[in-house]
């Protein structure tokens, strides 16, 4: 009844038409789902809009990539924009609200300067936090209400939890380090990811292109030896520095989410096509609702799906990769991947117009 009534108006007012009934959909959804955790609302929101069974009737039969109206795309930036920060959670240090403030007071030597880069963002490092070297003693105010990471211009990550007041230092070596005011148990979980880099660096790795089976078995190989040699570098750690039982458990996973970062970076791989086997070994490692939380997973994730579209075309668009995320992926995975393809998609039809 309702498709038929479609047919028998202009295609002018069945685009419109469409247009509108998606909005509404949206807009009644939202307004349905109680807004606690506002982010994974919307995931909820537009995975249950893509499988429902009149999307085919609001969006039409054609393919996913013409059936997604641009007013329902603004809409899609929008809320994403408005609660893109709510849905990173670390768990262990959330404090319902309170004492949501980080402060970084700048102590940096001469006149160095340092850039820091928020990772809660869904799936790009926001715009970076500078302090300039000049303005000593300057304090900068950061607003997060669970563990935060912070990148620094080389990606070393500093840990940093709600309320804390940190210092901006300078090394020996001229890099810049986030410390606590008084050298504390925390000090040393700050300073553990750079102490490890500067002694383990894993970016070599990513240098390294993939042509072949052997290739990606030599990549793993690197791959599993750097992640026990962090390993045991944590241990080491633990045992000179104190640390928190709570940091260990927060290393060993980014550890792992790292590698998968790494391995599946999809510049490095020049025929993708021919190592299907090899990449879908892995399906099982991107099903972990807890690891969602760490932006290198996401990245990961992401990534690791493009290589399985690849399967198919070696250049995958959006049909591809959407169709690739519903058919190799279940639960929050494949929910985390459809919002982020139709947000890439969104910001895509955006700029064109």
């Amino acid at each position: 009844m309702v498709s038929s009534s479609f047919r028998s108006i202009s295609s002018h007012k069945r685009i419109l038409t469409r247009r509108t009934g998606v909005v509404v959909h949206i807009f009644i959804i939202m307004v349905h789902f109680p807004i606690q955790d506002p982010f994974y609302t919307f995931k909820a929101m537009i995975f249950r809009i893509l499988i429902s069974p009149h999307h085919n009737i609001l969006m039409g039969n054609t393919s996913l990539s013409k059936r997604i109206p641009s007013c329902t795309l603004a809409v899609l930036c929008i809320w994403t924009v408005a609660c893109a920060d709510a849905h990173i959670s670390h768990g262990s240090h959330a404090n319902g609200g309170k004492n949501d403030t980080v402060y970084i007071e700048n102590r940096l030597n001469g006149n160095m300067s340092a850039v820091f880069y928020r990772a809660d963002n869904p799936y790009r490092l926001a715009l970076p936090v500078s302090i300039i070297g000049k303005d000593k003693n300057s304090i900068i105010k950061l607003v997060c209400n669970d563990t935060l990471i912070l990148y620094d211009s080389s990606l070393v990550p500093f840990v940093v939890l709600p309320g804390e007041h940190l210092v901006a230092k300078t090394r020996s070596d001229g890099s810049s380090v986030l410390e606590l005011a008084q050298r504390t148990e925390r000090t040393n979980e700050l300073l553990f990811f750079s102490n490890l880099f500067k002694r383990l660096p894993i970016l070599t790795i990513s240098k390294e292109k993939i042509y072949s089976s052997r290739d990606f078995l030599n990549s793993e190989r690197a791959i599993n030896q750097w992640h026990g040699a962090a390993v045991s570098f944590l241990s080491t750690y633990g045992k000179t520095h104190t640390i928190g039982n709570w940091f260990k458990e927060f290393a060993l996973q980014y550890f792992q989410n790292e590698c998968l970062l790494i391995l599946f970076d999809p510049f490095r791989f020049e025929n993708p096509q021919k190592l299907g086997k090899e990449i879908r070994r892995y399906a099982t490692r991107f099903i972990s609702k807890r690891d969602l939380s760490f932006f290198n997973f996401r990245i990961a994730l992401y990534n690791y799906n493009t290589l399985l579209a690849s399967q198919k075309t070696r250049y995958p668009g959006f049909d591809e990769l959407y169709e690739s995320a519903l058919k190799n992926f279940t639960g929050p995975g494949r929910e985390e991947l459809i919002y982020r393809v139709l947000i890439n998609y969104a910001e895509d039809e955006i700029y064109k117009s």
